[in-house]
């Protein structure tokens, strides 16, 4: 059966080893999205036993992930990796982000560094015509480096902009992690 799933990438760390937040809070995060991960080459090649709702697995041949419902396999829709978009100035966005339709929803998973800081309604990025959400979204933001790591909350606008919101618990962050989710015009 040709069903493989993601079994690398994973740091083990040793009780002397240095907690470096930036790229081990990066890796686990990446890690955590891609452990359960499985694709197989065919439907046929989907798993008869060992189910449970809501497990899904990418078929490559069909280009569709397949989700089990409780008594078979059902398409659920396209997948779709998007390319990250141009950060803003002075912004990165990380290589290994992730910016996923599934369906008609934009799933994003981003870790964002500047050379400056952080601070309130900066621009990080513009999300590209298509990509843009149906009405202004507010998410979460984890400030993941800086004097101390926090939180604040970002919007992402009609018009594509996604911004720090006015709210920053640190304002010497240059690392932020951008998780959210939307449907899309």
């Amino acid at each position: 059966m040709a069903l493989t799933s993601q079994t690398t990438g994973w740091q083990d760390l040793t009780a002397l080893s240095t907690f470096t937040p930036h790229s081990q809070i990066n890796d686990a995060v990446h890690h955590a999205e891609d452990a359960f991960a499985q694709v197989a080459d065919t439907v046929a090649d989907l798993p008869a036993s060992n189910n449970w709702p809501g497990r899904t697995v990418w078929v490559t041949s069909a280009g569709l992930d397949y989700t089990w419902n409780g008594s078979g396999w059902v398409a659920s829709g396209p997948f779709k990796r998007q390319t990250n978009p141009a950060a803003s100035a002075n912004n990165t966005i990380d290589p290994q982000s992730k910016f996923d339709l599934v369906g008609n929803r934009l799933f994003v998973s981003a870790l964002i560094t500047t050379t400056l800081t952080f601070g309130p309604n900066g621009l990080l990025f513009t999300l590209p015509v298509g990509l843009r959400p149906l009405e202004t979204h507010t998410f979460t933001i984890h400030l993941v480096s800086g004097t101390h790591e926090g939180f604040g909350w970002g919007v992402v606008n009609t018009d594509g902009t996604v911004k720090t919101g006015a709210y920053m618990t640190n304002s010497a962050a240059s690392a932020l992690r951008a998780e959210f989710n939307f449907p899309i015009s």
